[in-house]
């Protein structure tokens, strides 16, 4: 809705700091989202992707462009189905790097063979845009991994204490103490989003790439937990000032503000405030449906007061329209409340 970009998307540069561009002109959406039950994925074998889905995505892409909307595209999770079922089969019988100790969910993030697979998929839907009409590229702000990053303590291998693992990088890590639990997770997601963001640059070398996630305030947590069992939420987000640190790839972290303890207080040691080296954006933030209308616009300006303050470059409100869907936040359609913050002018005040 509101982000400082580097300069006009054609001549988009991750090096470059970024500045402003003011009003409602970005939208974040799930570029894999689901059309049908193989989503952009086709279900022949000998095929990629899903030509109706393309056709729709080019489409989408086209109607940005006339409206002068940029686009933050989410490739969330992994490939499957049909060709990328084969090829994940094909990897992980040839990968020395995917560890049995890993299960379920967590298995996208360690395992080489799925990281391998996910980068495939990446490269050639940027590659069918590119090569469809190359100029929509410059209509797409950034790409972004996930939506909302997470590892699960539920899952291998965090739900066994003792064991060690075979990083994705080929490194050992142990899981037996808080400390080595942290490490292991620290590594693992750097390496999956350094991977992930040189294939993304591999076709779109100007590309900016992001990654979503939520804060551990969301649980209560201290952001360096180790995963520890605790009695709360199994899904644990990674820390900011690792994916938006130095040796981060990504060009900038972008993570979701709710009102976590049902209050307005955005917590700088939770949001690792002092240690992130890369640009922030507030890429989603919005007030769950339990306080009045007149309490949330109060808590969505609040919100972003302390953001700014904390030196963040933008916002992105939750959600447009979800109206249909129950226990959502506020939509912005609904109660004026995206006219509410668009109208807030306090914020220029931080982008001078």
């Amino acid at each position: 809705m509101r982000l400082k970009l580097a300069g006009e998307p054609s001549q988009r540069a991750s090096q470059q700091p970024l500045f402003l561009i003011g009003g409602g002109n970005v939208i974040r959406v799930w570029a894999w989202g689901t059309q049908n039950e193989y989503g952009f994925i086709s279900n022949q074998k000998e095929q990629i992707l899903n030509e109706k889905y393309m056709h729709n995505f080019i489409d989408f892409l086209r109607k940005a462009t006339e409206h002068h909307i940029y686009v933050i595209p989410i490739l969330d999770e992994y490939p499957k189905y049909a060709y990328f079922e084969t090829i994940l089969t094909e990897f992980h019988a040839q990968s020395e790097r995917d560890d049995l100790h890993v299960t379920g969910y967590n298995r996208q993030f360690f395992w080489d063979s799925f990281i391998k697979a996910k980068a495939i998929a990446i490269k050639q839907f940027i590659q069918y845009i590119k090569d469809t009409e190359p100029s929509l590229l410059s209509t797409v702000l950034a790409w972004s991994l996930q939506n909302e990053v997470f590892l699960m303590n539920s899952e291998g291998p965090f739900s066994a204490f003792t064991a060690e693992v075979i990083l994705p990088d080929g490194s050992i890590g142990k899981v037996s103490t808080q400390e080595e639990r942290q490490k292991v997770y620290d590594k693992t997601i750097l390496y999956w989003a350094n991977e992930l963001t040189k294939a993304v640059k591999s076709v779109d070398p100007t590309a900016l790439v992001t990654a979503g996630m939520w804060t551990s305030d969301a649980a209560g947590r201290k952001p360096f937990s180790g995963l520890l069992f605790d009695g709360k939420d199994i899904r644990f987000p990674p820390r900011p000032a690792i994916l938006g640190g130095d040796e981060s790839l990504l060009d900038f972290i972008d993570i979701h503000i709710y009102p976590w303890d049902n209050t307005s207080k955005v917590n700088p040691e939770c949001h690792e405030h002092g240690l992130v080296k890369k640009p922030v954006i507030v890429g989603e933030y919005g007030v769950f449906q339990n306080v009045s209308v007149g309490q949330a616009k109060s808590t969505l300006i609040e919100f972003l007061q302390q953001a700014y303050q904390m030196g963040y470059n933008g916002d992105l409100y939750w959600v447009w329209d979800l109206s249909a869907i129950p226990e959502q936040t506020y939509n912005a359609v609904g109660e004026g409340l995206a006219q509410h913050v668009m109208q807030w002018n306090e914020w220029k005040q931080y982008f001078k």
